[in-house]
């Protein structure tokens, strides 16, 4: 009970502020070392990498500088078979190998080849051999590579499947054979592929499950005991993004299973054992909530919340075991807090109470119509690390707006620190929330440094975005993501990820047909003789300066002025157009245009739609389709006269852009006639 109870208390005290039980840095990788001892690295800060270190009877942790490179980042430690504690981490364009000699980093090889080197993993055959895989990014190509650390023999893993290729992980099965995992596609979406050693030769990438259209991601791969590999991973299933597992009992692979399944998106995931053969799978649900379930004689357990807060975790958790002991490492806002608990602790949940926090975000949905503007922290409003909403560009739009359109408002929804996956669901409470007509959809750029996730899988997830706005009835302006000036854009690796992302979000716009702002090209070609595009930064290089925020406005803008805003029905009512002795019922529509359109030579025309007054709300079908921008009448005589009906109307423009349908209109019940 202590263990769980420690893990809620040190989150509680991290975002009331009474007390910091959390270390300062980020890219934090835990582990329990033989005897027990407590111990995860990190970076931190730009000054290299540290290492704290714990017992379960001391007080606070005992931290130690072990690599003072500023361009170390994203560690791991991980344990042979022997006890040895081994390190792993990226330094400029390589990744090293080291280990943990007195808590003393000592490096043991260094891997340079491409044009970079990122996401080492490493696992310990029978022999206590090291192999070791990662990511060699080479001439816009994503190569898994394999090594025995012995023989230095390399392997290219993925064959032909090199786009964007991400997370490998590798593990040795009873047989001492090595597999690595990883997520990438051929064509198609991202999907979950291994490849096992044979003692001579790798073999051709599979996929672990069944095939699939939508995007599975984020392999996490353990062996427990008895040698059977065990892989969790995260997939869309239409809905949201679910937590599926698949097992190699020694033969063969089971089918998949899907363990979760809710109305959060689950992803994330790490696995590890206790006792060496009950899994625990741990993962992120939402931003802001950690869940885990545990296997028991074949059967899952319920969902278990371990927390919920009102602030989002940057990274997946991490989860350790050794014995019946757990540790998770969690990490929001570079600070990072590693605690453990029990596997009593799991099992007996009734024997404490987990934290719970209501996010600090209020709706209201009579809340007139307008604009909503969603994304990430660059919607929301970031100055130097600071949160400064007043000074990004949703209050300067909404300035804009009301002094050319009249009263405006411009909803900022922008969720700092968020990544695509966390949009996809968080946009259907927003759409639902509020009653504005548009949404200003720019997400993306935490996708970039967040190497595990394709651009492909941040693209379907943009384009789902899309469909889901228009098939709730909010018209979607889409935007590419702005340059960055940070040392990721140092790199080519990731600014080829910038432009590979820009370059989809082009797409999207241009096969679905709405609106594109492209922030991006704006930015990066600001004259130089004003600065240049860099000057559109702030000094964290990634948000926008305030320059670049009265930029980012002043886009926004000028492709709203082009919208096609809908029109405004005057009247319906029923008349009868009489000829000879023949009354023919028909209902004759009146409209206006929208007096915020302008440049209405770029208009064509309009389309109506028509639903029946009885039927389901909203159920609209097209109804005919109008080439003439003079024309405001249209008279429908493909009608019941038992039935009533109510119509909407959208505006087009000529390059085929379709509008956001008006307030539907039910036709008068008191009849006319047309003469």
């Amino acid at each position: 009970m202590g263990g769980l109870i420690f893990l809620a208390v040190s989150v509680l005290f991290l975002w009331s502020g009474e007390k910091d039980l959390a270390l300062k840095g980020k890219s934090a990788s835990n582990l329990i070392s033989k005897n027990g001892q407590f111990l995860f690295i990190f970076k931190k800060s730009h000054h290299g990498l540290q290492l704290a270190s714990r017992s379960s009877s001391d007080q606070a942790w005992k931290i130690k500088d072990i690599l003072s490179d500023p361009q170390a980042r994203f560690p791991a430690l991980k344990k042979d078979r022997e006890g040895q504690i081994w390190a792993l981490w990226e330094q400029g364009k390589g990744v090293s190998i080291g280990k943990l000699q007195e808590k003393k980093l000592v490096l043991i090889q260094r891997y340079q080849e491409g044009s970079q080197n990122i996401t080492p993993d490493i696992t310990f055959d029978l022999d206590n051999t090291p192999w070791l895989t990662w990511v060699c990014f080479f001439q816009g190509k994503s190569f898994i590579l394999a090594q025995n650390f012995h023989s230095k023999k390399t392997w290219v893993v993925n064959s032909s499947f090199f786009s964007e290729s991400s997370s490998p992980q590798i593990v040795v099965d009873h047989q001492n054979h090595p597999w690595v995992f990883w997520a990438g596609r051929k064509k198609g979406r991202d999907q979950i592929f291994y490849s096992s050693f044979d003692g001579r030769d790798w073999s051709e990438p599979e996929i672990i499950h069944r095939k699939s259209p939508s995007p599975h991601i984020l392999p996490h791969a353990g062996v427990d005991s008895g040698g059977n590999i065990w892989v969790v991973w995260s997939a869309y299933d239409g809905n949201d993004y679910e937590i599926y597992c698949s097992l190699r009992n020694q033969t063969h692979w089971t089918a998949e299973e899907k363990i979760t399944d809710n109305s959060y998106p689950d992803w994330g995931a790490s696995i590890s054992f206790l006792r060496g053969n009950i899994p625990v799978v741990v993962w992120k649900q939402g931003p802001n909530r950690l869940s885990c379930q545990y296997q028991i004689r074949g059967s899952w357990s319920q969902e278990l919340p371990l927390y919920e807060g009102n602030r989002s975790f940057s990274a997946p958790p991490l989860l350790s075991t050794h014995k019946e002991v757990l540790t998770i490492t969690l990490e929001a806002d570079e600070r990072i807090i590693h605690e453990f608990f029990s596997f009593r602790d799991l099992t007996h949940p009734n024997h404490f109470s987990f934290p719970s926090f209501s996010l600090d975000r209020t709706f209201s949905s009579s809340k007139p119509e307008g604009y909503i503007g969603f994304g990430d922290s660059i919607t929301f409003g970031y100055l130097d690390g600071e949160e400064a909403p007043e000074k990004g560009y949703i209050p300067r739009l909404e300035s804009r707006l009301q002094q050319y359109y009249g009263p405006s408002q411009v909803i900022n929804e922008g969720f700092p620190a968020e990544i695509t996956i966390q949009g996809l669901h968080r946009i259907k409470e927003v759409i639902s929330s509020h009653s504005a007509k548009f949404l200003l959809l720019m997400e993306g750029t935490n996708d970039v440094i967040f190497r595990d996730i394709s651009m492909d899988t941040t693209a379907f997830n943009l384009e789902r975005m899309i469909l889901l706005c228009q098939n709730s009835g909010v018209f979607p302006l889409l935007s590419t993501i702005p340059p960055r000036k940070d040392w990721e854009w140092n790199f080519k690796y990731y600014r080829e990820r910038i432009f590979s992302l820009n370059d989809k979000i082009r797409r999207i716009g241009e096969a679905l047909n709405i609106p594109l702002v492209d922030h991006f090209q704006v930015f990066y070609s600001y004259p130089e003789e004003k600065g240049g595009w860099k000057s559109l930064l702030c000094k964290d290089g990634v948000h926008p300066s305030v320059k670049g925020y009265k930029i980012m406005a002043h886009t926004w803008f000028e492709k709203i002025k082009t919208l096609p805003f809908p029109p405004f029905i005057t009247q319906i009512e029923r008349i009868y157009d009489q000829i000879l002795f023949f009354k023919h019922p028909g209902n004759s529509i009146h409209w206006k245009d929208n007096p915020k359109l302008s440049s209405r030579d770029i208009f064509s025309g309009y389309k109506i739609y028509r639903a029946e007054a009885s039927g389901p709300p909203f159920d609209f079908h097209l109804l005919t389709i109008l080439q003439n921008p003079l024309q405001k009448s249209f008279f429908d005589t493909d009608i019941l006269p038992s039935q009533h009906y109510v119509y909407a109307l959208s505006t087009l423009r000529r390059d085929g852009t379709e509008g956001p349908l008006s307030k539907p209109f039910e036709e008068t019940k008191d009849g006319g006639s047309l003469n």
